[in-house]
């Protein structure tokens, strides 16, 4: 379980935050309970990724709650992504852009490929997994652009910078309130009619209903899986999911210390992609995500 020193406390500074950094109320009262951190650091010590250094520089450059990190399992094995906010689209000076990122890492870490600062991008992201940190590396930074529609709901994309200003696309998302009837059934009706997500017996893996009672629901499509976002769910909502996932390990932690993460909400996300005729679905790839 969470050893002593992994476990950080809720302070009244805190900030509770979803992984689009934006706030909530917490479930229950934060006071004498762990902050979402306290499960990162037990994460990284449980799977070698010594990258609590890496996140100390990064809390001394942009602040206490200002890092949405995820959590990220999958065929390749463990990583952690680090995701970074910045509302004024990339302005002169901000503190969350690539380049100062880069910057305020040096010399624990350096990125291959520059970014243009010219593009209005409103959030990036890099991830390290245990070879990467051990080459001293991050990844290539993710870029997150809005679609420019005005008339519409609006929709995103994502773009790895791979250098010489080339950007590759990584995903196309929509957002859905699950609170809407109509925004839920359109996010039901996208998952079914996916050719990645298999026949009948496979959509309640995807579409369970012990997560539907969340804030919303994201749908990406990337070029070799569809991924599906939920966003602000309990703990235990989040336990069930990852113990029937493979993921029990996590599961038991979190359900071992159910009461001192009572207040916070989770986001989950996981991708997918099975034949067509498919009737049963395996997740292979899933991430759980939270601020520190």
């Amino acid at each position: 379980m969470i050893a002593d020193a992994d476990r950080i406390p809720e302070l009244p500074s805190t900030k509770h935050r979803d992984y689009i950094l934006t706030p909530y109320e917490p479930v229950c009262s934060p006071k004498g309970r762990l902050h979402a951190a306290s499960l990162l650091k037990h994460l990284l010590r449980a799977e070698n990724l010594d990258a609590w250094p890496i996140i100390e520089a990064l809390r001394g450059h942009l602040g206490a709650d200002e890092t949405v990190w995820g959590a990220k399992w999958g065929p390749a094995g463990f990583a952690v992504e680090f995701y970074f906010y910045n509302f004024t689209e990339n302005a002169k000076g901000n503190l969350a852009s690539a380049s100062a990122l880069a910057a305020a890492l040096e010399p624990q870490l350096r990125f291959e490929h520059s970014v243009d600062e010219r593009l209005s991008y409103f959030m990036c992201s890099f991830e390290l997994s245990p070879q990467l940190l051990s080459e001293g590396r991050g990844s290539d930074f993710r870029l997150y652009m809005r679609s420019g529609d005005r008339h519409r709901r609006e929709c995103g994309f994502s773009y790895r910078a791979v250098g010489g200003d080339r950007y590759v696309l990584e995903n196309h998302y929509w957002f859905y309130r699950a609170a809407d009837d109509r925004e839920l059934e359109d996010a039901v009706l996208r998952v079914q009619h996916s050719p990645r997500s298999g026949q009948r017996g496979c959509w309640p893996a995807l579409l369970s209903k012990g997560l539907r009672d969340c804030f919303t629901i994201c749908y990406a499509v990337k070029p070799h899986w569809d991924g599906l976002y939920y966003s602000r769910i309990t703990t235990s909502q989040l336990v069930p999911f990852l113990t029937a996932h493979g993921r029990e390990n996590v599961a038991a932690v979190l359900d071992h210390h159910a009461d001192e993460f009572a207040h916070l909400r989770w986001d989950l996300g996981f991708d997918f992609a099975v034949p067509p005729g498919a009737t049963q679905m395996r997740i292979e790839k899933l991430a759980v995500h939270g601020v520190v």
